[in-house]
């Protein structure tokens, strides 16, 4: 698809790039961007100390803070890969970024055959979008996206930051992000939202899941010891530097011009057993006893795999129950679609 290349532009000044194999080059204001192996390279060497910081993480993603159990997730085993299409629907706290991207593609196939994709901090690539349309991705790391499945399917990839993007005005159909939008620090967060209106076209789709911060008890606890929630929820997980409220991130797709179809919560009280453990099974179990004993019943679950999976379905249920009832204000993340109106 041609014309993606066609569209891409300086993003200081928006002028269109000369484009080469080996770098893009903006004639305006003189500025190269280089091309490596394919991904263009658009960050200022202002840019590359955070680069780093997400190229280190991603080489042992959360191991730095013995959080490697949020990399070993029950969806990844071989029997649950096997049986696939039906736990998705059994295991309700493991599966619901695939069972959003999946909705949310449908709903882009009924507006836009062919539609253009934008994946924000696509990292290695979403397997829930890959076969909906043309898709191009952007990360701060190319060590996420080197050899990987969106190096595989999507047909363009690129570092720069998304505060900055280089595309012309309404270029694409869909804009997508999963646990990115949190990750953009505060004072970035407005021009964020003001590219992503621009690059969108009017009546295109936004669907993001995006992490926030919540006043439920449990994040109300972590959040009780500053230096082990920074440890921990900010930077262990992987630079989590920009988490608001829910409501505060609705306001800001409304004030972009973006109008809500659909928000739904990604968590609230109740955690997969995987991510608890992951994050509070350190300095943290010494400060409750409470949730020293929480620990234990689900470590024992886990000694288990056919109980630790029957667990799981089970609290699936109860979360599900809370995800409903629960005010917006205590959810650990939305799953949001919106509408670009102007």
């Amino acid at each position: 698809m041609a014309e993606l290349h066609a569209v891409l532009v300086c993003p200081y000044c928006h002028e269109k790039l000369l484009i080469s194999p080996e770098y893009s080059r903006c004639n305006r204001c003189d500025r190269t961007y280089p091309v490596v192996d394919g991904i263009h390279d658009f960050l200022e060497a202002s840019e590359k100390e955070t680069a780093r910081f997400y190229e280190n993480w991603y080489r042992e993603p959360y191991k730095a803070y013995n959080l490697d159990g949020l990399g070993r997730i029950i969806k990844k085993s071989p029997f649950i890969e096997k049986y696939d299409h039906l736990f998705r629907y059994i295991l309700y706290t493991q599966y619901k970024r695939e069972r959003f991207f999946q909705e949310v593609m449908k709903k882009l196939k009924e507006s836009c055959p062919d539609p253009l994709i934008l994946d924000m901090g696509c990292g290695g690539g979403n397997p829930d979008i890959i076969e909906s349309g043309t898709i191009c991705g952007i990360d701060y790391s190319t060590l996420a996206m080197r050899n990987t499945l969106a190096q595989q399917h999507y047909y363009m990839l690129m570092t720069c930051n998304a505060t900055r993007l280089p595309f012309e005005p309404e270029t694409f159909d869909c804009i997508v992000s999963s646990d990115f939008i949190g990750h953009i620090p505060p004072e970035g967060k407005e021009r964020l939202f003001s590219e992503m209106n621009r690059v969108l076209k009017k009546g295109g789709l936004c669907a993001h899941v995006i992490e926030t911060d919540s006043d439920n008890f449990v994040k109300e606890f972590a959040k009780g010891y500053p230096d082990l929630y920074l440890k921990y929820f900010i930077e262990g997980i992987g630079g989590h530097f920009g988490l608001e409220y829910p409501s505060d991130v609705l306001r800001r797709f409304i004030n972009a011009g973006f109008a809500p179809v659909s928000i739904k919560k990604y968590s609230t009280y109740i955690w997969d057993i995987e991510s608890f453990i992951a994050l509070f099974d350190n300095e943290y179990k010494e400060k409750s006893f409470l949730l020293r004993s929480v620990l234990s019943c689900y470590k024992i679950a886990c000694e288990n795999f056919s109980v630790k999976v029957t667990a799981t379905a089970i609290l699936g249920l109860f979360a599900y129950l809370a995800d409903i009832i629960s005010p917006l204000s205590k959810a650990e993340g939305i799953l949001g679609i919106w509408i670009k109106e102007r």
